[in-house]
């Protein structure tokens, strides 16, 4: 089926936001962790199945039937540029609440067709 992933992302907590098609959706036992949601997906334009598995701190999960669903806010602000060197900085720190709070406010609103929430 095809869904679109919005997630957190494993360097910086931003929300990032994916054009799959879902292969699977079920909870396994990883590492230490019991009963965690797993997703089987070939994301848009890609031959090979991947995986998402959530684990780790505050994991962030929402699917959403079809494709062409709204782009989440970018992580970086303005940019600057000096001396032919151009530098951008992220909105907010590493792992900020505010990543999940703004889409929350502004996204979430949108989604129609949600399969799957992990938050």
């Amino acid at each position: 089926m095809k869904a679109t992933m919005y997630f957190k992302t494993e360097f910086f907590g931003n929300i990032a936001k994916l054009e799959v098609t879902i292969k699977e959706i079920k909870t396994i036992n990883y590492a230490q962790y019991k009963n965690v949601v797993c997703v089987d997906y070939i994301q848009k334009k890609h031959r090979h199945i991947r995986r998402k598995i959530l684990v780790g701190y505050e994991p962030f999960l929402i699917i959403c039937e079809g494709w062409g669903h709204p782009e989440p806010a970018d992580m970086y602000g303005k940019t600057t540029e000096k001396d032919g060197v151009t530098t951008s900085m992220s909105v907010y720190s590493s792992f900020d609440k505010r990543y999940v709070s703004d889409f929350m406010r502004d996204i979430y609103p949108q989604l129609t067709n949600i399969i799957k929430e992990v938050k």
